[in-house]
C-alpha cells in the first residue's frame, strides 16, 4: 500500500531534483522516487541502512488476515452510517411534516 508523503525541499535541491527530472524525461515525482531508491541502495551497500527484511509466509498470511479483517469492519461500519442516515432523514422529515406551533395555545 502506498503512502502520501509531503516535504518542503530548499530552491536548489528542487532545481537540482528538476534538472534529474528532465534529463531523464521523467516527472518531478517519479524522479523524486528513483533518486530515494537510488540512495537507499547506496546506503544499504555501505551498511548505512538495514536491506529490507524478507517476511516469512506466516507473517505475510496473519498480515493479510488482519487486512481482511479490518475491510469487513470498515463495511459494516459504512451499512452503519448508512443506516444512520437514513433515521436521520425519516426524523427530519417527520419533523418538517409536524405542524408548527404558535404561542401557548394548540390550534
Amino acid at each position: 500500500m502506498a503512502l502520501h508523503l509531503s516535504f518542503t525541499l530548499d530552491p536548489e535541491l528542487a532545481e537540482r531534483v528538476d534538472i534529474f527530472a528532465k534529463k531523464q524525461e521523467l516527472e518531478r515525482n517519479e524522479a523524486l522516487l528513483r533518486l530515494i531508491e537510488g540512495g537507499l541502495v547506496q546506503a544499504e551497500q555501505a551498511g548505512i541502512v538495514a536491506p529490507p527484511r524478507e517476511r516469512s509466509f506466516k507473517e505475510t498470511a496473519r498480515m493479510q488476515k488482519n487486512i481482511d479483517m479490518l475491510v469487513r469492519n470498515i463495511d459494516e461500519l459504512k451499512k452503519e452510517v448508512r443506516v444512520m442516515h437514513h433515521l436521520l432523514n425519516l426524523q427530519k422529515d417527520a419533523a418538517a411534516a409536524r405542524p408548527a406551533h404558535r404561542g401557548f395555545f394548540k390550534k
